[in-house]
């Protein structure tokens, strides 16, 4: 059973929340909280699971809540948010505070469809729970002994990952742990020396079949070398996402030798936002993508929300594509339309990088990229929010690495160059 602390200033959401989520006899509410500081008394009295926070809230709001909790009694967070500019820009930043997902307000006859995506979210990252526990247990005594996390952990910046004064990763930590969902600022500009993989990737289990990459998924695995050069990376992502993919195209190079196109699950108002946020941090150009971009190296394209990405050949030249075809797909952005597209009009030149995830999206489209020709890696277990789009594509034998989110950037680097 999973037990709920519904968080929200407004009765009537609250009670909505409520609803919605114990029609899953699975999950229960066990308590719920009117703002931040009622919030945090029923968490130690309550103990619960998991946690659905609201952002815009009197006394103390979603962020100041949320960097407190992660200070004092660490547990999954999924925040509440308004579809918003404003809302897009907070909620990016509880994600870097060290929320695991959001989920964006509805109302009138979208509530059922809220209501399903609601569930799923909670029972998803609810199982994060020990783990997150454990990772920022140790983060805080680290940065209560004086250590460079002090910085990252005082401003209530995700204390894993690359922040404004450089890379802060605790080396006590075990094997696997601060290697996590969550991690990487969102936030403020970088330093370049900080926007480099500082660290080299920890030694990985080479494979010469399929059958050792699910055994492996949750460590690090090369299970067939990276040959050729490729100019064009492909991203699949959904929950969990932002903050990874920020560690990523951060510590790319401002001479980065290919173009990147993003498949990010994320509502339409939250995708500019997103694009902005990431320029502000990367040496690499990222902007939200339009259909007709030109390929260029050095950009990343975020896919806007609601519509699809992918490449389109004009005679012998690929332009970025963003359209609203299919209306039939249940992601918009689909990562299957970014996967079959770029595979069937580049094919060897394409490079494909599947990241945390729910559900299986993009296993269909890469079946295509690989039948064509193309490299695909696969984000780890061990460092996913949510180990379901990867581990579509690493049951069904298409991953030929299987990487901690810390390793994948090196490894693109690696496979562009040739």
């Amino acid at each position: 059973m999973v037990r709920v602390l519904v968080v929200d200033d407004s009765t009537f959401m609250r009670s909505a929340i409520v609803a919605l989520l114990e029609k899953d006899p699975e999950i229960t509410v066990c308590g719920t909280a009117k703002d931040g500081q009622d919030c945090l008394a029923k968490v130690a009295q309550l103990q619960p699971d998991i946690i659905t926070l609201d952002v815009e809230m009197p006394r103390m709001d979603g962020l100041a809540t949320l960097k407190e909790l992660m200070r004092t009694n660490p547990l999954p967070v999924l925040m509440v948010s308004s579809l918003t500019a404003e809302g897009a820009e907070t909620t990016l930043k509880a994600l870097e505070y060290g929320a695991l997902d959001f989920i964006a307000k509805v109302s009138g006859a979208d509530q059922e469809e809220f209501g399903v995506e609601l569930r799923h979210k909670v029972k998803s990252i609810s199982r994060r729970k020990a783990f997150l526990r454990l990772r920022y247990t140790r983060t805080n005594l680290e940065a209560g002994r004086g250590s460079p996390l002090s910085s990252s952990a005082g401003s209530g910046s995700s204390a894993l990952g690359s922040t404004a004064g450089g890379t802060a990763r605790p080396s006590s930590l075990p094997s696997g742990l601060g290697r996590t969902p969550g991690v990487g600022s969102l936030s403020g500009s970088t330093s370049a020396s900080s926007r480099q993989t500082g660290a080299s990737p920890r030694p990985m289990r080479s494979s010469s079949t399929t059958a050792n990459a699910g055994s492996a998924a949750s460590a690090g695995s090369i299970i067939r070398p990276c040959t050729g050069t490729h100019d064009i990376v492909v991203i699949g992502v959904s929950t969990g996402g932002p903050p990874v993919v920020q560690k990523i195209l951060s510590a790319l190079p401002a001479n980065f030798p290919a173009c990147i196109l993003v498949a990010q699950h994320m509502p339409a108002t939250f995708t500019g936002p997103f694009a902005k946020r990431l320029d502000s941090v990367c040496q690499i150009t990222v902007t939200e993508a339009a259909n007709g971009d030109k390929i260029q190296n050095g950009h990343a394209y975020v896919c806007p929300g609601g519509k699809h990405i992918g490449i389109q050949m004009r005679g012998p030249l690929p332009e970025v594509l963003v359209t609203t075809e299919p209306t039939s797909a249940l992601y918009k952005p689909s990562v299957n339309v970014l996967m079959e597209t770029a595979g069937n009009g580049l094919g060897r030149r394409v490079l494909g990088v599947m990241l945390t995830g729910m559900g299986s999206d993009g296993c269909e489209g890469a079946k295509v990229l690989k039948q064509r020709g193309g490299y695909l890696i696969a984000q780890n277990e061990a460092s996913c929010v949510v180990y379901g789009m990867p581990k579509a594509v690493v049951d069904a034998g298409l991953a030929d690495q299987i990487l901690d989110a810390d390793d994948i950037a090196k490894a693109i680097m690696a496979c562009v160059k040739g």
